[in-house]
C-alpha cells in the first residue's frame, strides 16, 4: 500500500497545471463517484491528477 502511495504522490507532484481539460469546471468534487470516459489519450487521467493536485 505504501508503495502505491508513493506513486500516487510522484504523480500527483508532476501532473503539469498550465492547461486544463474543458471537464475541469464541469465536475462536480462534492459527488463520491465520478466516471469519466474517452478515447486513449485524450486526457482523463490528467484532468483528475489536476483535480487532486490543485484542490
Amino acid at each position: 500500500m505504501e508503495r502505491l502511495i508513493k506513486i500516487s504522490q510522484r504523480k500527483t507532484v508532476t501532473v503539469k497545471t498550465d492547461f486544463k481539460r474543458f471537464l475541469y469546471t464541469e465536475i462536480d468534487g462534492n459527488q463520491p463517484l465520478t466516471i469519466i470516459t474517452g478515447h486513449r489519450g485524450a486526457g482523463k487521467t490528467t484532468l483528475m491528477l489536476q483535480r487532486v493536485y490543485i484542490e
